[in-house]
């Protein structure tokens, strides 16, 4: 067996990437039942090209499989608790685009990378994923939800105090611009300072300004001066209710237009930043680092779920 192993729900069924003599990459998938014959493990999954590489990997309720070269990617998945069923597509592979995909609760963010425009976009997948996938119509993009769209890499630091929160707008009737505003509790209008206006007729995502500041709240107005009812989906981390930084020193809040990304559901508007640990422990700084993507990805799916 390959050292790549994930199991079913049970944890009765193994899933894992065999390599065949003449190469050096794997490109097939075995199912193995435990307490059974290894000769007897059924063949679940062959890449053809064998230039490419075959990964499994397991989420909550999902397991991926992923095929493909350093240019070109496909992703196929299975529920865990239904071990013996066949894969089914979630993304077919694309010229110059790659993929990968994080999932929990059910619920999965694929990250599509292109390579030539070195566009990143991030698709919502809502649950069940499957009910669709079988359909043979769920793995064609046009049918998830774009959440937002950046260029930018999120570095991680080690002893950084960042935390990750989010922003959804629960009913919008769209304008031909957005004005984003700093809201002030003490201001009898609700509002004290514009921002920036955001023109949604294809230049959104464009905008150069940055908006920096220290107030928790932000507010956003459409043209029309009724305000854009807005709920705060946050989860705090420790030091960092009015800033981030490093542990004992503050630093401003800030995010960039490029970030606010209209979705086919709604306005969302992210901030992500990668939560560190140092002195706080290590239990919470492993919760917080990039490679453990599930303890963000669960505020994110819950924001989704009310747009």
């Amino acid at each position: 067996m390959h050292p790549i192993k994930v199991r079913g729900k049970d944890g009765s069924v193994i899933f894992y990437a065999a390599q065949e003599k003449e190469y050096l990459a794997c490109h097939q998938i075995f199912r193995h039942v435990l307490g059974t014959d290894p000769a007897n493990d059924v063949l679940t999954f062959s890449e053809p090209d064998k230039s490419a590489t075959t990964n499994i990997q397991e989420e909550d309720e999902y397991l991926f499989l992923s095929t493909g070269s350093g240019t070109a990617t496909s992703i196929y998945v299975i529920r865990r608790s239904a071990p013996y069923d066949s894969w089914q597509p979630l993304f077919l592979s694309q010229p110059e685009i790659t993929v990968s995909v994080n999932e929990a609760q059910g619920r999965a963010i694929l990250q599509v990378v292109d390579r030539p425009s070195g566009s990143v976009t991030f698709h919502y997948i809502s649950a069940p994923m499957l009910r669709a996938i079988s359909e043979g119509s769920r793995h064609d993009l046009r049918h998830f939800p774009v959440i937002f769209r950046t260029s930018l890499d999120v570095s991680y630091s080690a002893t950084g105090m960042a935390g990750r929160y989010f922003f959804y707008v629960k009913y919008v009737k769209f304008q031909p611009s957005i004005v984003v505003q700093k809201f002030s509790p003490n201001d009898s209008a609700g509002y004290s300072q514009e921002w920036l206006v955001i023109d949604l007729g294809g230049s959104c995502g464009k905008v150069e300004a940055e908006l920096l500041g220290f107030d928790e709240d932000v507010i956003l107005r459409v043209t029309t001066s009724s305000l854009v009812e807005i709920s705060k989906i946050v989860d705090y981390s420790l030091k960092t209710r009015n800033s981030y930084g490093f542990y004992g020193i503050s630093s401003q809040q800030g995010f960039s237009s490029e970030k606010l990304m209209l979705a086919d559901l709604g306005f969302v508007l992210a901030f992500a930043y990668i939560r560190g640990g140092g002195e706080l422990g290590e239990s919470w700084h492993e919760r917080g680092r990039l490679s453990n993507r599930k303890v963000a990805l669960t505020d994110l799916i819950r924001c989704m779920d009310e747009v």
